[in-house]
């Protein structure tokens, strides 16, 4: 050892901070107001889904929508067999009928048709609820 260096005094420090870790909401909080927002009935949770879903539906067209402009033009080099073999197989696989972009519009159109099954689900909930109510009322 030389100096004020002592054995192991060379180990790496971690060049990036770990993110804060927040425990898991406890389930007997669930239904109690949160971040100063009131108490969600199941119809507000069921339209909030829907629109998560409406807004990842959204999200992926616009991927999509940056992602064909690209395959418009061969980047990978003009008379270039490599470039044309490499091109075609990209386009085979993004392209307009390749099995990426038709994931991709099948994962939209699932996202669409479950933002429509939350809303219904807040509609068939909310008529239950008030189909109880009355219920209660005509007890009384």
């Amino acid at each position: 050892m030389t100096g004020d260096k002592k054995l192991g005094s060379n180990a790496l420090e971690p060049c990036v901070a770990m993110p804060e870790i927040t425990a898991a909401p406890n389930p007997l909080d669930w239904g109690q107001p949160v971040d100063g927002v009131g108490v969600l009935s199941e119809q507000g949770k069921w339209a909030a889904r829907a629109a998560d879903a409406r807004k990842a539906a959204e999200s992926l067209k616009e991927a999509l929508a940056v992602a064909e402009p690209v395959l418009r033009s061969n980047y990978f080099g003009q008379g270039c067999a490599e470039g044309a073999a490499l091109r075609d197989s990209l386009l085979a696989v993004v392209g307009t009928n390749g099995s990426w972009r038709n994931e991709i519009v099948d994962q939209i159109n699932r996202l669409n048709d479950l933002a429509d099954q939350c809303d219904r689900a807040a509609s068939e909930l909310s008529a239950a609820d008030l189909d109880s109510a009355a219920g209660l009322r005509h007890d009384q």
